[in-house]
């Protein structure tokens, strides 16, 4: 919601239990000046989120933005976080001064948060839920209950599509629910057991409402290949390194800001960054190979159920192959070639074999990530679509020794597929379409490939990280190569022996598989383990 200050006229509103102002206009909506006293709130301590839906926008992302934006569809009901007193129920909305219906579709341009309800809890809390669909379904003092429906999500006043902006309001004795005293409301509900940006809830239309043809709007599947390492859910990657040393998580944002260090994992695990709770902000996370555990940090605070899943040898390769915008703790055998998928049922997928190198994407531009790996003894891309009926790529680039990075470097929605030759410092690309492009020259032997997209453009920027100064080569596709060395740029970050967040997973500090042994890869494409030999011990002569 845009800033906006005006003034119009108050006046003053008493009962026996409660009393409210109200006032036009901050930040483009008119807030509801309320007098908090506890008595007006249930003792209920109960919580629920307000509706089920991935986070599409954060707490002060941007600085004026108060509340969370949940992507929930058109006529997902919404529910009453927690049991209280409706103390506001308002239509806010104009355009260009004038009032404006909060029963069509708003827009960018429409100021407001359309219809709108606010409720009075213990303990001084305020809740707000914006820009519903129709009409809430409760009115002024009435008492709700944890979890009651109080109306349906939709894009009134202030909004591009369907969803709910969430607010939490700590409002002093005496004082109102305004923009000061709001509160990020994904710690606040976390610490009550109601986790934001989980799951997601199912449209329920009223029997009065007739559900519109138009396709539920969402946000686009996450890149191909290891996700965009997008900590703060910008659209932008961010620069991170895990340093195996001390199992320290060193973060650069693409904005330039430089978050705390993180500890999570110790020598030995696998950095495997992804969007595990479909909050559309990437986690942190390592695989550890000598027990096949996920140790997992949620962006959201939501809880992650213990995963183990894969053995020494495997090649973690987490992504998105279901289509529901969370990631799949994955792994890849190399002996024989499966997909062990977390949460898939049925046999494994194989593709692949020994020797190969996994380089997962969404190459059919269905928003699933696709099975897929690289032949390094022929340059061949072996591809399993999601998609039935989409049909292979068939592709043959690049030579044993070069580094293959899958990318969507022409924004098409589709993967292309390139390989960075390290002895020559040199990118080789081919389209989604089968184009080969002008080879590109930056980098040097020794560096890491770290694709994403820097500039937020939808399109993937070739990238290397350079271990023995920290420094980050960035080639935007808008075609300006960035480089370091201005204080303040951010380019130069990490230090020799970091693990780069976005480099190919199977890539390691010394350019090899993680835990993968020639001898063991032998023995396992044979279908056995080296096994010592047994000790039989002979009984004493006695």
């Amino acid at each position: 919601m845009s800033r906006r200050g005006i003034g119009q006229r108050i006046r003053m509103m008493a009962t026996a239990s409660w009393r409210r102002l109200r006032v036009a206009g901050l930040l483009g909506l008119t807030v509801a000046l309320v007098f908090v006293v506890p008595s007006a709130a249930s003792a209920d301590p109960g919580w629920v989120p307000p509706v089920n839906a991935p986070i599409w926008g954060g707490f002060k992302e941007p600085s004026y933005h108060h509340g969370v934006d949940l992507g929930a569809a058109r006529y997902v009901p919404i529910r009453a976080a927690s049991a209280g007193t409706v103390i506001v129920k308002k239509c806010n909305a104009s355009l260009n001064g004038e009032p404006y219906s909060c029963d069509i579709d708003g827009s960018p341009q429409v100021q407001g948060c359309g219809w709108y309800v606010d409720i009075a809890h213990a303990d001084n809390i305020v809740t707000r839920y914006c820009h519903m669909v129709s009409e809430p379904l409760v009115n002024v003092g009435d008492k709700v209950e944890t979890g009651q429906r109080i109306g349906y999500v939709g894009s009134s006043g202030n909004s591009s599509a369907p969803h709910l902006h969430f607010e939490v309001h700590i409002v002093p004795e005496g004082d109102y629910a305004h923009n000061g005293n709001a509160v990020d409301p994904v710690p606040f509900m976390a610490k009550r057991g109601a986790h934001l940006g989980v799951g997601k809830d199912k449209p329920e239309p009223p029997r009065t409402a007739t559900p519109e043809p138009e396709p539920e709007p969402a946000p686009p599947p996450p890149p191909p290949a290891n996700g965009r390492v997008d900590l703060d859910g910008d659209g932008r990657t961010d620069r991170v390194v895990w340093r195996p040393s001390d199992g320290q998580w060193y973060i650069s944002l693409a904005s330039g800001e430089e978050a705390a260090p993180v500890a999570l994992g110790v020598a030995g695990d696998v950095p495997v960054v992804a969007d595990y709770d479909g909050d559309g902000r990437d986690d942190l996370a390592v695989w550890r190979p000598s027990d096949g555990r996920w140790l997992i940090q949620t962006s959201s605070g939501a809880p992650v159920s213990d995963i183990v899943l894969g053995e020494s040898g495997d090649i973690p390769v987490p992504a998105d192959y279901d289509g529901d915008g969370r990631a799949d703790p994955t792994v890849w055998r190399p002996y024989s070639g499966q997909w062990l998928i977390h949460g898939r049922d049925g046999d494994p997928l194989v593709v692949g074999e020994a020797g190969d190198l996994p380089v997962v994407a969404d190459y059919d531009g269905d928003g699933k990530a696709d099975p897929a790996v690289w032949r390094p003894t022929d340059g061949r891309w072996i591809v399993q679509p999601s998609s039935p009926d989409a049909q292979p790529p068939e592709v043959q680039i690049g030579v044993e020794g070069d580094i293959p990075v899958a990318g969507d470097f022409d924004g098409d929605g589709k993967a292309d597929v390139s390989v960075w030759r390290p002895n020559l410092g040199v990118w080789l690309l081919v389209n989604s379409g089968g184009d080969p492009a002008e080879p590109v020259a930056v980098g040097l032997a020794g560096d890491v490939p770290v694709v994403g997209d820097y500039d937020g453009d939808r399109k993937d920027d070739l990238a290397l990280w350079r271990a023995a100064d920290g420094q980050w080569l960035i080639l935007p596709s808008s075609g300006e190569r960035l480089t370091a060395g201005e204080p303040g740029t951010g380019l130069v970050f990490g230090a020799e022996g970091d693990l780069p967040a976005n480099r190919p997973l199977w890539l390691d500090a010394n350019g090899q598989p993680p835990g993968l042994t020639e001898t063991l890869l032998r023995e396992r494409f044979r279908g056995r383990q080296a096994q010592p030999p047994a000790v039989v011990e002979t009984p004493a002569a006695g």
